[in-house]
């Protein structure tokens, strides 16, 4: 007969394994648990470094948008100031012509040019009506040569240049006194800034391309007509330009 004190024994022997491996188990646990607080605290430090860096790119996102809205502000107003700058230059030009197609010389004066094509257009030039008349230096040799007229009225000014188109089947060799051979003709245009010039240049390129018949400027602005029964296209600046363009490339298509 078993004695008590044999399962007592019987029964340590038995436990202890059971025993270790729980105690085993509680060591494991406590490990697991510091682990996980290691990786909590880690999840916690990760959630506060995100955080911090989405306010930063907020931040930074703030300051981008702004730099960029004070960019263009800045971009605007110089836009502005050189197109006020560019009214400004060809609104000083207003009394002023071109003329093409006579080369003045040692024996002729651009004053004597001036008046006889006053006298060939119906608009007779006093000494009095000319502010100061020069050659105009050309780099282009194959261009015809120039001068500018600067009137002391707008309204002899305007006077001469409206009546331009009397030029229209003339040359040189048909003004009165000065006994020129040239058969060059004789044009009388606005002066314009270099930036209306190159507008012009590019106004008058697209139509000869679409074979319109009418350009002309006044005061500065250029104008465009297809023929007598159409409207009037103005333009002032290359945005103009590219408006018209896109808006008659629509229209073709």
């Amino acid at each position: 007969m078993v004695t008590v004190k044999e399962m007592k024994d019987l029964f340590k022997k038995e436990l202890t394994p059971i025993n270790n491996t729980l105690q085993q188990l509680s060591s494991n646990f406590d490990g697991l648990k510091d682990s996980v607080k290691f990786l909590s605290d880690k999840y916690d430090d990760l959630l506060r470094e995100l955080h911090s860096m989405n306010e930063k790119h907020d931040l930074q996102s703030k300051n981008l948008k702004k730099a960029r809205e004070e960019l263009n502000e800045a971009k605007q107003r110089a836009a502005e100031a050189k197109q006020q700058v560019e009214e400004l230059a060809q609104y000083i030009r207003r009394d002023c012509v071109e003329i093409a197609g006579i080369q003045p010389t040692r024996d002729l004066s651009c004053e004597a040019i001036v008046n006889s094509i006053g006298e060939t257009i119906g608009v007779p030039i006093t000494a009095d009506d000319i502010s100061i008349a020069h050659p105009i230096p050309s780099y282009n040799q194959s261009a015809a040569p120039k001068l500018i007229v600067k009137f002391t009225r707008r309204q002899v000014r305007n006077k001469f240049y409206q009546a331009r188109k009397k030029l229209a089947s003339k040359k040189a060799k048909d003004l009165p006194r000065l006994d020129l051979e040239s058969d060059a003709r004789v044009y009388i245009s606005e002066s314009l800034t270099p930036y209306k010039k190159n507008l012009f240049g590019q106004v008058n390129k697209l139509k000869k391309r679409l074979k319109w018949k009418y350009i002309w400027t006044y005061n500065g602005r250029i104008y465009l007509k297809q023929d007598e029964n159409n409207v009037v296209h103005t333009f002032d600046t290359l945005e103009d330009f590219d408006k018209f363009q896109s808006r008659n490339h629509s229209t073709n298509n």
